[in-house]
């Protein structure tokens, strides 16, 4: 190689080097710190989702030991039984924690129904909530909120007996009613009072969260289905103003936003829409 062709090659490579260093200083990092700031104040609602008052005194640990059976076990519960799944929703947080496929076996002998939801407390545990918030984003009823069931105590939440449940403290009071369909759909009607003096803003929250790693879930789900194939498109997936919507997990790491998500990361349609992960 030529004493230029060299000098070209070196220069090649500590500019090379420099625009990684640069890339990573400036663009990787303060995508992650931000991501990783999002994701530690979720956190926070969800650990310390609750005002003065407000979790029940039964509420389970998040422990992680238990089998799903005992999970179940240790905490007041509704019984759900639909068309295409069946399960329990927990009281306290009213949280849909137990969650079974009606339609869809571990195997052919269809015995044993594929298990979606599993309680916090159990392994690979997996879940959906749905919160209020105050202005301040501070949650009025948070992961452990203590919810009374209305009326009747032993009855089935089916397609044609919806529930209700209640909650009350700090001057909020809230009526849930829980309806399911005959497919794979709840829904959650709620009349929120404010019962105080002052006046009062509140904002929606929904979670579905999952512990653990995506091969780990898969196996105790679906024996041998992490190895069998690969999904098209692994991230978060929606429709929003009749329009899909796609975000791979890499790009949310790095704090891309999703077509129409505003500043706050919230999406106004006035033609509804849904969002899930892949």
């Amino acid at each position: 190689m030529e004493k230029e062709d060299q000098r070209n090659f070196l220069i090649a490579m500590v500019l090379m080097i420099a625009f990684v260093f640069l890339y990573q200083t400036f663009v990787m990092k303060p995508a992650q710190d931000k991501f990783e700031a999002e994701q530690a104040a979720i956190e926070q609602i969800e650990a310390e989702g609750n005002i003065s008052g407000i979790d029940s005194a039964d509420a389970p640990e998040v422990a992680a030991t238990k089998t799903v059976a005992q999970a179940i076990a240790d905490s007041n519960r509704i019984v759900f039984d639909g068309p295409s799944m069946d399960g329990t929703i927990r009281v306290s947080g009213a949280r849909i924690d137990d969650l079974s496929l009606k339609k869809h076996f571990l195997t052919v002998a269809k015995k044993s129904e594929v298990r979606l939801f599993r309680p916090e407390a159990a392994e690979y545990g997996y879940y959906a909530s749905y919160y209020w918030l105050d202005s301040a984003g501070k949650p009025i009823t948070g992961a452990n909120a203590n919810w009374q069931r209305v009326g009747t105590g032993t009855a089935v939440l089916t397609p044609t007996s919806p529930v209700t449940l209640k909650f009350a403290a700090n001057g909020i009071e809230i009526e849930r009613v829980i309806s399911l369909d005959d497919d794979y759909m709840f829904t959650f009607t709620d009349t929120v009072t404010n019962t105080g003096s002052a006046e009062r803003s509140v904002k929606p929250y929904g979670s579905i969260r999952r512990h653990g790693g995506y091969e780990g879930f898969l196996n105790i789900t679906d024996p041998g289905s992490a190895k069998g194939g690969q999904l098209a498109h692994m991230g978060l997936i929606g429709v929003v103003d009749k329009e899909l919507r796609l975000r791979k997990y890499k790009q949310l790491f790095q704090g891309k936003k999703v077509k129409g998500e505003n500043a706050e990361g919230f999406f106004r349609s006035d033609a509804g829409g849904w969002w899930g992960l892949k």
